[in-house]
């Protein structure tokens, strides 16, 4: 996401990391909602039945 400067801060989000049972979900949410680009899904090596799922910016940076 572009750097924003608020009160002389610079805020950026590099990424976001997500553990979710039912990545369509969280994909849409993410990605329609936040407007997160999915850069990788695996399976979390914890639990099987979870995704881990990896959000970056609009340029895919993660």
């Amino acid at each position: 996401m572009k750097i924003k400067k608020k009160r002389g801060i610079y805020y950026e989000l590099h990424h976001v990391s997500v553990l979710s049972s039912n990545a369509e979900r969280a994909f849409y949410f993410y990605h329609h909602i936040l407007r997160l680009k999915l850069i990788l899904k695996t399976v979390n090596q914890d639990d099987p039945n979870m995704y881990h799922l990896f959000f970056g910016d609009e340029t895919g940076r993660g």
